[in-house]
């Protein structure tokens, strides 16, 4: 897997919501729900009418045609406060270098629990 290389945060995110999805047509996945908590880039991808911001112009327009291609993919803007454990593992993988699909079991609890209610963080 290739690391995604970008200084603001708004290119970086529609560069990770273009590369998911290049692994979700590899893997012929059909029913995949998006999550981020940009709400722009939700927004400009959901909205066919609006021009989307200049700097991700070209990622919007070529998502937006995904999007209209998969009729079973859905993307939904989640609040950063709720979207605590991605960002967690995000920093994590990023302090160790990794990029490959991994177990669950190889996560550390405090992250892999930390929007639970279990007391491990």
């Amino acid at each position: 897997m290739e690391l995604i290389q970008a200084t603001d945060p708004l290119v970086g995110e529609a560069m990770a919501v273009v590369h998911v999805a290049e692994i979700v047509l590899q893997h012929s996945w059909s029913l995949v729900v998006f999550e981020s908590d940009c709400r722009l880039l939700c927004e400009d991808i959901e909205q066919d009418v609006a021009p989307p911001c200049w700097k991700i112009e070209d990622l919007v327009f070529s998502l937006r045609r995904l999007f209209k291609a998969q009729s079973t993919w859905a993307i939904h803007w989640v609040p950063w406060r709720l979207n605590l454990q991605a960002h967690l593992l995000a920093r994590w993988v990023a302090l160790f270098g990794l990029s490959s699909f991994m177990d669950s079991a190889c996560i550390p609890s405090s992250i892999l629990y930390c929007d639970s209610d279990f007391g491990l963080v």
